[in-house]
């Protein structure tokens, strides 16, 4: 969720080095989500009737916006209200990254298409077990790393919209599915409390500031930004050894505490935080911002308050839960 916000405020221009490694280091905030819901999703009854019922709450979700956003822009601009056309896109555009303000929620056109698979990904894990995932995942891994290169010779990726780029997020969904297969052998491998508890701490931070200098010396000089870097197998060791250890490292109480009221703030928090951003860029203009690279951390810590707190109101109130509950 953080790492979601640093992407969405952060500019990652390589002539400002702070703003650069912020920026860097939150891309496997997209990875990070698809391997959770691969996590958790392998497990469930991934049926056709289960697929349906979370695909119609998706496209439920957004009218909450989209619908008073629409009516209101026809109020204020030269839009016909009998317009199909304009109708259609206002209503569907966010899944396909075709709204000015709610174009993040692509990723719920991404999981629409995840859904639709998922009760294949779950009768072929039935019938072969986790062979079956781990040669989905080294195959996915291969076209992913194929695009990667595509993406840093001809700018492949750039003429897909996110949300078809489906090999990416089907790929770490699987390794999402195939970490939780493996989970008991892996902490029965890793797991050393008394020893290598740091380990979880460090592993991902150094994973973190090498990722950065890839992007920086391989990927950036051929014009393959952070979101054109998912198919590559430095974003896939990044986005793994991270997962693993926040999956192995065990926080006290108070961390543990925190971890759950914020984690109910995801979705909100996801939806809303350009609205934030949008206020704070009237309150502190872009070009202020460009003068001093420390300004950023400023926005950035303004935009997370500011949308942790709008978020935990909304969700105080029993029509917010109901809203945001996909």
């Amino acid at each position: 969720m953080t790492f979601v916000m640093t992407l969405h405020t952060v500019p990652p221009t390589n002539r400002n080095p702070v703003c650069f490694l912020l920026a860097t280091i939150s891309g496997i905030a997209i990875p990070l989500f698809f391997m959770v819901s691969g996590f958790f999703l392998i497990k469930k009854n991934g049926d056709w009737t289960y697929s349906k019922q979370k695909i119609l709450n998706i496209f439920k979700f957004p009218l909450f916006f989209t619908i008073p956003i629409a009516i209101i822009n026809r109020i204020f601009l030269p839009i016909d209200w009998l317009d199909i056309n304009a109708w259609l896109t206002d209503l569907i555009g966010p899944f396909l990254q075709k709204s000015n303000l709610l174009w993040v929620l692509w990723y719920l056109g991404a999981m629409c298409l995840i859904y639709l698979l998922l009760p294949a990904i779950h009768n072929l894990h039935k019938k072969f077990g986790s062979k079956f995932l781990i040669l989905a995942t080294i195959s996915f891994a291969t076209i992913c790393n194929v695009c990667f290169s595509l993406n840093i010779t001809i700018g492949f990726e750039q003429r897909i919209i996110q949300t078809f780029r489906i090999q990416n997020w089907i790929l770490y969904f699987l390794i999402g599915a195939t970490v939780h297969a493996f989970l008991p052998k892996i902490r029965e491998s890793f797991y050393r409390p008394s020893k290598s508890h740091s380990l979880y701490i460090v592993i991902p931070i150094a994973s973190a500031i090498i990722y950065s200098f890839f992007l920086k010396y391989v990927s950036y000089p051929h014009g393959a930004e952070v979101e054109y870097n998912f198919g590559s197998a430095m974003c896939m060791a990044y986005s793994l050894a991270t997962f693993i250890c926040l999956l192995l490292y065990k926080p006290g109480v108070f961390i543990s505490k925190w971890i759950k009221r914020l984690s109910r703030l995801f979705l909100p928090a996801f939806v809303l935080d350009i609205f934030v951003i949008y206020a704070v860029n009237k309150i502190i203009p872009e070009t202020v911002l460009e003068l001093e690279e420390y300004t950023y951390l400023i926005k950035l810590i303004t935009v997370w308050i500011g949308t942790q707190s709008l978020s935990y109101l909304i969700m105080k109130v029993p029509v917010g839960k109901w809203i945001f509950r996909i």
